[in-house]
């Protein structure tokens, strides 16, 4: 079953999508006619969260995952192909929501079931971003278009 799509801006022929089983599928030349499965090593056989993808660069992709025991965030810089965890000192908890940042491509969001954690290194590292926000799941996160500097410009479900 799938829980999550998500359309390349720079090419809305590219589609990616998650399922709950950990299966990745990307479909790039006809817009969702043909399917191939993309999944590979380290994604763990975990309900697939969220895809995120540059817009920019159809080929950087971003993935979180659900459960514990390994990874929660993972990039693959080649369309799938091949996926980095980035996951580095995220506690080991559930990721359902991520977030590029609109201004500067290296800051990202990580929405956590206990808040939202930012890297400003590319997901070398990451730090709390919870600034007088309760440390409660985070299931969407987005911006209002501007870099977040504070909670106040990156709210779950901003509508």
């Amino acid at each position: 079953m799938c829980s999550t799509i998500a359309v390349a801006r720079s090419n809305t022929n590219i589609i990616y999508t998650g399922s709950r089983g950990g299966r990745v599928m990307m479909s790039k030349l006809n817009g969702g006619a043909d399917w191939n499965n993309i999944t590979s090593s380290p994604l763990p056989t975990r309900s697939i969260t969220n895809i995120t993808v540059s817009p920019t660069n159809a080929n950087l992709v971003y993935l979180t995952v659900s459960g514990y025991g390994s990874g929660h965030v993972f990039r693959s810089t080649n369309g799938g192909a091949n996926s980095t965890d980035i996951s580095n000192n995220l506690p080991n908890i559930p990721t359902s929501a991520f977030l590029i940042d609109p201004l500067n491509a290296s800051i990202l969001y990580a929405g956590t079931d206990i808040g939202v954690f930012r890297s400003t290194d590319s997901g070398a590292t990451w730090t709390v971003f919870n600034n007088n926000l309760p440390p409660v799941p985070r299931h969407g996160v987005c911006s209002s278009g501007e870099r977040p500097d504070s909670n106040r410009d990156l709210w779950p479900w901003r509508l």
